[in-house]
């Protein structure tokens, strides 16, 4: 039900009434935190608890003085006698009993969309009813701003195809009313009103509850629109608590002011009171709260009418009663001219005043102000000093001559103007000197306001136009920098058509600017062509006159160079720096301290073009020659030139850094840190920022080589100097603090402190989302950058629906930036799919997992066709995860494919550059042994695993605390492949190698390496267990249980699966040592766990639990509780079923393994049919598998065989039984050919059970 008061007047009645609609929504089920699937885009809009009580509060409020058996209290509750109450009805969700004034009780329905437009037309039925009616709605709950004002309801983003269906155009709602209602209307909106993207896409539209039909005339001329808050703004409200917005209108209803009705002993409250009334209220909350907390009501006044009426005296009373109509105002202004207009043009001129409620109120007084402007326009001529023209001008307008006025006027003002036109452009000369004196200080923020101040008083001029926008630029105000950039070039073009020798230069330093500023906001396009007509300019002026123009055409060409290298035409860049180098080198023969400068800076774009082509000697060797030129010019110009030898040692440090040179490239950063600390005593405003910069890549070095602490420390210094050059600029600085908080991040995830992390994470994110707020072009990259280390940071967390949430925007973003700039942004979206192919592989979600690979290798693909030396690397990385995948589907074929071609790039790079891709082949090589590991192939895995401890050893020897922790990686490899080939020996040393490596590496870095202590022990424990040495095997599993069950305390999502794992393998040393209680215990331990995860993320480990259950009927098959085994085996295959029906190629060979587990215990239990149904499906998919993929499931098909010839054996169908042990033994001959190792024994087993089978008593095993 809805209706939670009615008086009998439901629309019908003779005489007027008040119907008030109220709706409350605080239930989201597809808003974060509520019980639906999430929304994918959720705008960080959750669950309420304010709407309910508020709602609540209100309906209270309206019921308050209707008698309730025999008593009424006049103190609260509404009251008009010309209009009284008729009928309260009422949505809330969640849904909820209401007690009504008769003390009945009533549930209420919920507030969904449908619920809201059947029961908004009831209620608009019965305001339409009487033209004195009085109708109210109000509305609390979410809203946000696109192209109008919406309201959500309940069931927003539960209709998947289009969310935005449940959201309401309210103000298109409100304005549909008026052609339907005469009488008075309200629309109390308690919602926030933030901008909201999404509900601009194509296809969101969402619509009123009511279409405006311009055919019909306007009936309403008194309506209210108040919302709780401005356009853009948040509406706040306590937990628990009614609305801030909704305690002051039910206040500003209750007693708080009346305008007295004079004779009548009541007090009126009007729309026009009620506002002011509320606005008032709030602000004085407002004054106790922090900025960001204050909240300003918007109104929307057409005409105010009385809605309430005081019975006691309110605490502030006013004296007349502020009521007017809008169609009255029209009327009035309509009449200034001396004509009226039409009744049909009023009424279209009251429409057009509905969106301007401002002008609304001017209009009311403009009558009588006329009168009052012009008795004050006389005042003002008498009192100017006396001149022929003032005096006639004066009498003029005392005899009505306005024209005649106005034109003498006119002369005086052309006479004053030539005066102040050669006044401003002396103050316009001034304020731009002083301007530049605060750039020459490095004190932008304050020449800024120089520059406006200089271009406003001559704006039009070049000559102040083009420093301003610079510094616009500068600032990062692309928007404003374009205008002012845009409005110089069109008059230096004008100029330049009659005055071409005087202006084309000027016209092509500005298309450089211009393109600049392109370049900067990502649309290169626009800068290439900017830049290519820049250059076509100078170059014509170099042929005239070359020793003025051959630096521009150099210039340019240095420009059009970094455009080319963003947008990976790495050939054209070379060219255009080239070309630029040897104008440079020829201008500097001539005039050496003019033009070696410049030389030195081609050079450094050069070795940075050859750096990332990775051409690295040439690289070095630019770089080299630049800090040479630099290292000259500083020695006799130190306070020019110091800072160009930073900026080149800091270039040099990256190399170095890149080619694990990493004592050079700390030498590098701290003489560059060395020199920016120096040039910052004397100029902090200039050279904090390359502290901070400095600072920053050391931590990146430092983390790169495992000091952390040092690390943290850069870091932290870079962080808080960028803080503090926010504080006076934060325009410019805030996207470097957010880069910082990312390294910070990075640094905080590698060593386990995850709160940190994501703290930092989350920051630098906020921060950018704002910036790409104000200036998408330009940082919606670095948005979806910093989603998609937040995607990685959640998703090594095992937070695995926030890490596809956070990299499914990043890939939104970055389709987005690719369609339109496919150069500079596809290498990125590449990235992103890359990162969501490891996301989907983790989670079981293989299928999607192979096509966002396979979408990232063609696009890395195509870019490495384009310039090989820049993408091959990530075609390898690329190629190494596919591999990954191919392994975990079994497709071990094309796994070793891939993990070829990934090592046949990683060798070719390693040649040019082997200090930064040696690492890369040996990890590759560590896959291929696994692989090889995994298919048998013991030697290639051996050799594989041996040539990658070979460079990582080597490596290691250079820089250990870089690369111990991959050797202690390989040798834990090597150490299962020894003890899968039973050389026990040689796995322990192995194994007490890396244990030895991680636990010295825990010292150090315990949150970074305890895991992996943990890990190793787990080894350490099977193989102990391998060797019969039980105690030393519990040993080891019970420190890795200490370790994993201390991390799980602080980070349960991350290590509470590594807890339940090591329960797995205590539970099955327990068993093989015959303790069944403890085995039993352990399982289920580690059974419940699991059980858990799952209920947290079901996608995540419910292999695991029909793994542990499959454990579990083990230990029940082997202690003969062969029921409990039964019921275990049946829950995991259903798991496995499940799980096979979406991803076949993963878990349909578990399937089989839990049908030969169900077919052993039939035949246990001489349950013949059972067994023969279950070996039988178990034989089916493995020989299915096996033709897809013989390599991984033939042995599974032979050993199926073998378990259906001993069945068949035990119950004498013999013929049947030396048909499968033949098959099984034709299987195993075959791949003890390729493996005799494995297979031999296979081989022998299957005779004997062929020699005996006439008197085979044995189960199956």
């Amino acid at each position: 039900m809805t209706t939670v008061f009615h008086s009998g007047n439901q629309g019908d009645a003779a005489s007027p009434g008040t119907h008030v609609f109220i709706v409350g929504v605080g239930e989201y089920p597809c808003l974060l935190g509520g019980f639906g699937r999430l929304l994918d885009r959720p705008m960080g809009l959750g669950q309420l608890s304010s709407p309910p009580l508020s709602a609540v509060a209100l309906a209270n409020w309206f019921v308050g003085r209707q008698p309730v058996g025999s008593q009424l209290d006049e103190r609260i509750g509404f009251h008009n006698p010309r209009a009284a109450l008729a009928s309260v009805e009422m949505l809330v969700s969640p849904g909820f009993d209401y007690q009504r004034p008769d003390g009945t009780i009533m549930s209420v329905d919920l507030a969904t969309r449908g619920n809201i437009g059947e029961r908004y037309g009831a209620w608009l039925e019965r305001a339409k009813s009487h033209p004195g009616n009085i109708a109210v709605f109000y509305f609390c709950g979410h809203g946000v701003t696109g192209s109008s004002d919406y309201i959500l309801a309940s069931d927003f983003g539960v209709d998947r195809m289009n969310p935005w269906y449940a959201a309401i155009d309210i103000a298109g709602t409100a304005r549909a009313a008026r052609r339907e209602v005469s009488g008075s209307l309200y629309f109390f909106i308690d919602a926030c009103r933030q901008t909201s993207r999404e509900s601009l896409m194509p296809g969101a539209s969402p619509s009123a509850l009511q279409y405006v039909d311009f055919d019909r005339r306007v009936l309403c001329f008194t309506r209210m629109l108040l919302w709780a808050t401005g356009e853009g703004a948040p509406a706040f409200s306590a937990k628990g608590q009614v609305s801030r917005f909704t305690a002051a209108l039910i206040e500003a209803l209750s007693g708080f002011y009346g305008e007295e009705l004079t004779g009548a002993g009541d007090w009126a409250v009007t729309g026009e009171a009620l506002a002011k009334s509320v606005r008032t209220l709030l602000d004085a909350g407002n004054a106790s709260l922090a900025d960001s907390m204050h909240q300003h009501v918007e109104q929307q006044l057409i005409g105010s009418q009385v809605l309430h009426f005081e019975t006691r005296e309110p605490k502030a009373v006013g004296r007349g009663v502020s009521t007017w109509s809008a169609n009255r105002l029209v009327r009035e202004m309509a009449q200034i001219d001396g004509e009226a207009l039409g009744a049909g043009a009023q009424e279209a001129l009251a429409e057009q005043l509905e969106q301007r409620n401002l002008e609304v109120d001017e209009l009311r007084r403009e009558i009588e102000g006329w009168s009052k402007r012009y008795r004050e326009l006389e005042q003002r001529l008498a009192d100017e000093p006396g001149s022929a023209l003032t005096q006639q001008a004066r009498n003029y307008l005392a005899g009505g001559k306005l024209e005649e006025a106005g034109a003498l006027l006119d002369e005086l003002i052309e006479a004053a103007e030539t005066r102040l036109a050669a006044e401003r452009e002396r103050l316009a000369s001034h304020y731009l000197s002083r301007a530049e004196v605060y750039r020459l200080q490095f004190k932008l923020p304050e020449a800024l306001p120089l520059f406006r101040k200089a271009y406003e008083l001559s704006p039009g001029d070049p000559q102040y136009e083009l420093p301003y926008a610079l510094a616009l630029a500068l600032q990062r105000d692309y928007q404003s920098a374009e205008r002012v950039y845009a409005s110089a070039l069109s008059t230096l073009r004008k100029q330049a058509e009659t005055k071409p020798a005087a202006y084309r230069s000027d016209v092509a330093l500005t298309l450089n600017s211009l393109a600049n500023l392109y370049a900067d906001t990502q649309r290169l396009t626009q800068a290439e062509t900017a830049y290519r007509e820049a250059l076509a300019i100078c170059r014509e002026l170099a042929e005239v006159n070359s020793a003025a123009y051959r630096s521009d055409v150099a210039l340019t060409l240095n420009n059009l160079g970094v455009l080319y290298r963003d947008t990976q035409r790495l050939a054209q860049a070379e060219t255009a720096y080239r070309e630029a180098l040897d104008i440079y080198l020829e201008l500097a023969e001539a005039n050496p301290a003019a033009y070696r400068p410049d030389v030195a800076n081609t050079l450094n774009n050069l070795g940075a073009l050859y750096d990332t082509t990775q051409r690295l000697t040439e690289a070095e060797t630019g770089y080299d020659e630049a800090l040479g030129i630099r290292r000259t010019l500083a020695e006799v110009n130190p306070s020019g030139y110091r800072a160009d030898v930073a900026t080149t040692l800091t270039n040099l440090g990256n190399l170095y850094s890149a080619t694990g040179r990493l004592t050079k490239a700390e030498t590098a950063y701290q003489e560059a840190l060395g020199i920016r600390r120096t040039l910052v005593e004397a100029n902090p405003a200039a050279y904090w920022p390359d502290v901070a910069s400095t600072l920053n890549n050391l931590g990146a070095l430092y983390r790169t080589s495992q000091r952390l602490t040092e690390a943290e420390t850069a870091y932290q210094e870079a962080l808080g100097i960028r803080r503090t050059l926010v504080e006076a600029n934060p325009a410019v600085y805030w996207p470097d603090v957010a880069t910082t908080l990312t390294n910070l991040g990075n640094l905080y995830s590698a060593t386990g402190r995850l709160t940190e992390a994501e703290t930092a994470y989350q920051e630098a994110l906020g921060i950018r989302r704002t910036l790409a707020e104000a200036n998408p072009a330009a940082y919606w990259p670095d948005v979806a950058s910093t989603l998609n280390n937040l995607g990685s940071f959640y998703r090594t967390s095992q937070r695995l629906t926030e890490a596809e949430t956070a990299y499914q925007e990043a890939l939104g973003i970055r389709r987005t930036l690719a369609e339109a700039n496919p150069a500079a942004c596809r290498s990125d979206l590449a990235m992103t799919l890359n990162n969501l192919g490891v996301l989907y592989r983790a989670i079981g979600r293989l299928a999607e997992a192979e096509t966002a690979c396979d979408e990232a290798l063609f696009i890395r693909r195509e870019l490495a066709e384009a310039s090989p030396a820049a993408h091959r690397r990530d075609v390898a990385m690329t190629l190494n995860n596919l591999g990954l995948l191919y392994s975990d589907t079994g497709r071990l074929t094309e796994a070793e494919t891939v993990y070829q071609e990934t090592l046949g790039i990683y060798r070719t790079l390693a040649e040019a550059n082997p200090a930064a891709y040696r690492p890369h082949v040996a990890t590759t090589l560590n896959d291929l042994g696994s692989l090889y590991r995994g298919t048998k192939r013991w030697t290639e895995a051996e050799n594989a695993y041996q040539e990658a401890l070979g460079i990582l050893r080597e490596l290691a020897e250079a820089n250990p605390s870089a690369y111990r922790p991959d050797v202690a990686i390989t040798v834990n490899n090597l150490g299962a492949l020894y003890s899968d080939t039973d050389r026990l020996t040689e796995a322990e040393t192995a194994y007490d190698e890396a244990l030895g490596i991680h636990r010295e590496l825990a010292d150090a870095i315990p949150a970074a390496y305890r895991p992996v202590v943990a890990a190793t022990l787990n080894n350490l424990g099977e193989l102990y267990d391998d060797t019969n040495r039980p105690a030393e095997a519990e040993t080891a599993y019970q420190e890795t249980l200490r370790i994993y069950r201390k991390l799980a305390e602080s980070n349960p999502t991350t290590y509470g699966p590594s807890v339940a794992f090591t329960f797995n393998k205590l539970g099955r040393l327990y068993a093989g040592m015959e303790q069944a209680s403890e085995a039993e215990t352990a399982f289920q331990e580690g059974l419940a766990i699991y059980r858990m995860l799952v209920e947290r993320h079901p996608s995540s480990h419910q292999h695991d639990v029909a793994t542990m259950l499959d454990n579990l009927g083990n230990l029940y098959a082997g202690n003969q509780r062969l029921f409990e085994a039964e019921a275990a085996y049946r829950e995991a295959l259903d798991i496995y079923r499940v799980l096979a029906e979406a991803n076949p190629d993963t878990y349909l060979s578990d399937v089989a393994g839990t049908l030969n587990l169900l077919g052993i215990l039939y035949a246990q239990t001489e349950s013949l049919s059972e067994s023969e149904t279950a070996f039988q499906e178990a034989l089916d998919i493995y020989q299915m598998l096996a033709r897809a993929n013989p390599d991984a499931y033939l042995s599974a098909v032979a050993g199926t065989l073998s378990n259906v010839g001993k069945f068949c054996g035990i119950f004498g169908r013999v013929s049947e039984a030396e048909t499968a042990y033949q098959e099984a033994l034709h299987i195993y001959r075959e791949l003890a050919e390729a493996n005799p190792t494995v297979y031999e024994s296979d081989v022998k087993l299957t005779l004997d059970n062929l020699a005996t089978l006439s008197t085979d008593s044995h189960g199956p095993t």
